[in-house]
């Protein structure tokens, strides 16, 4: 995730670990900790919602962009916020879905 834009607070955030906690699982690479299974489900969320953004929006600046910036259908919130839960990240998909296809998200 960080090879591909995101701090160490996005990803903490969207995990739901702290930033310390981030940073020693990114430092412990070599080791190859695991990641507890609820971490590990979510790290794969904003992976697979990130490459979705990064394939419907056509840039992967653009589509980091867009996760990060707030968003009025998202209720003021910004994607990479919704994406905590499974409901928030079912309606930040559909409002891909629905830049891609012609609507207004």
């Amino acid at each position: 995730m960080r090879e591909i834009g995101y701090s160490v607070d996005e990803i903490a955030r969207v995990t739901a670990n702290s930033a310390r906690t981030v940073q020693r699982y990114l430092a412990d690479r070599r080791r190859r900790t695991r990641l507890n299974l609820a971490t590990s489900d979510r790290a794969v969320r904003l992976a697979a919602v990130t490459v979705l953004a990064d394939r419907l929006i056509g840039r992967r600046d653009l589509a980091l962009a867009w996760l990060r910036a707030p968003n009025q259908y998202l209720g003021g919130l910004t994607p990479l916020e919704m994406l905590e839960s499974d409901a928030g990240t079912a309606a930040v998909v559909q409002s891909l879905y629905t830049i891609a296809y012609g609507g207004v998200a």
